[in-house]
């Protein structure tokens, strides 16, 4: 099983994390949690996951995935878009007006007693389809915000893979190295040891 220390991971991946219903997640990567920007206000958002140890390569990616920065922000503004959709689909509001005439005069017309008062109710009829229209327009972008998320999701998972690979390298390559220098210092003491039997020249041991 892959696995990698946590330390030699943060040192290496320092890559600043649920696609949308707008996208259709591709298949890679599609079992790891992702970063999921509430619906609701109210809701908190579940802590990223903090890895230490030994972690393994799934453990990894789940921890990009859910504690991206740049991802939050792409989930944000997938939420933005999608209340913009719902916004757009609203009918415009009615308007109410109140107009008031021949008050705050002099003599008979002192006060309210003589004023005239005028309610009006006016309601926007949107023609030529212009409300269908943007609609559809909302709703491209919000399908747009959700591709974007999509990408970047990927994105992640790919950075972290590779961040992942190298350190892997990094530690076979640093156990090599410590493997080299114990047989190094086993070889030295071994022919230090046969010089001082006197079998062999001093400078054996200095080479």
């Amino acid at each position: 099983m892959l696995v990698a220390t946590a330390a030699w991971l943060v040192a290496a991946q320092t890559t600043p994390a649920r696609a949308d219903d707008t996208a259709t997640p591709r298949p890679l990567g599609r079992e790891h949690p992702v970063f999921d920007a509430a619906r609701e206000p109210d809701r908190p958002l579940a802590p990223a996951p903090t890895p230490s140890g030994e972690i393994t390569l799934a453990d990894a990616i789940a921890a990009a995935l859910q504690g991206s920065p740049e991802l939050a922000t792409v989930s944000y503004d997938v939420r933005s878009r999608e209340a913009l959709a719902l916004q757009a689909a609203a009918r415009p509001n009615p308007e109410l007006g109140v107009e008031l005439e021949d008050f705050a005069g002099s003599g008979d017309r002192q006060g309210f007693d003589s004023a005239q008062t005028t309610l009006s109710l006016a309601q926007l009829v949107e023609l030529g389809g212009k409300r269908s229209a943007r609609v559809q327009l909302a709703e491209r972008e919000t399908a747009l915000a959700g591709w974007d998320f999509e990408t970047r999701r990927l994105a992640v998972l790919t950075d972290a893979t590779k961040a992942f690979v190298a350190v892997l390298a990094l530690q076979d390559r640093q156990s090599l190295v410590r493997d080299l220098e114990s047989l190094a210092a086993e070889t030295l003491r071994s022919v230090a040891s046969t010089v001082r039997a006197g079998a062999v020249s001093p400078v054996e041991e200095d080479r």
